[in-house]
């Protein structure tokens, strides 16, 4: 075994994963060179491929991204962080149904995904879906109970549907998991705003403006507006 020759195309795999690994390590557009690189040694990467989407999404390719991600699932169609990734292309290219194909996808090869149960969520919510959000809300927090950004979209539903206590304790839950907040903080005082809570609703804007200092915000017309 220790004699053992690689083949042509073992040696061309082998080099094809050191460029792979190359790629993870490098910024986007150097990745981009190394998967290349890979895949002219081996057509059949797919994970190749998937990364290349990622670098290509990072640069504002999402045309590119998506048909690095399209390859990528032809070699392997049951890869079900390609179909997240390319469901987030979707999103940023305003292609909601097809996100949330994407979406069903993902949880249908990997049960266990509370980030795309969060992202089909944030889907239904924009959409004005809001009950549908929750269900995908609680099913992320199921699967990963501490998550912070699935406490947070829960309760800018809850504010959507006017359940501003229930809105406050979820994005109480958001703070304590993330402390420097800032979007939790805004939100919670838009509650409180809603409900009379005018002081701490004002404690929370001025929690968003010492973490954002650069923002231009007037507290008190925020208060009227709510």
């Amino acid at each position: 075994l220790l004699n053992r020759r690689f083949t042509i195309t073992d040696q061309d795999s082998l080099v094809a994963c050191i460029y792979l690994n190359k790629g993870k390590l490098a910024g986007p557009e150097e990745a981009i060179q190394h998967y290349d690189h890979a895949l002219k040694l081996n057509p059949g990467y797919s994970e190749a491929f998937s990364n290349k989407g990622i670098a290509c999404e990072k640069l504002g390719r999402l045309d590119e991204a998506v048909s690095c991600y399209d390859k990528a699932l032809e070699l392997n169609p049951k890869d079900s962080r390609t179909y997240y990734n390319r469901g987030g292309v979707k999103v940023l290219r305003k292609e909601y149904n097809q996100a949330v194909n994407d979406y069903n996808q993902a949880v249908s090869y990997h049960k266990k995904f509370p980030e795309a149960y969060l992202n089909r969520g944030v889907i239904y919510g924009n959409l004005g879906n809001y009950e549908e959000a929750i269900f995908e809300y609680n099913k992320a927090l199921e699967l990963h109970p501490d998550y912070g950004k699935a406490y947070f979209h829960r309760g800018t539903t809850f504010i959507s549907l006017q359940s501003y206590a229930e809105a406050i304790a979820d994005l109480t839950r958001a703070i304590e998991i993330v402390p420097d907040f800032a979007e939790a903080y805004y939100n919670r005082a838009v509650a409180y705003n809603n409900i009379g809570e005018t002081s701490k609703a004002v404690e929370d804007f001025a929690k968003v403006k010492k973490l954002y200092p650069e923002l231009d915000m007037n507290i008190d017309n925020l208060l009227k507006e709510g």
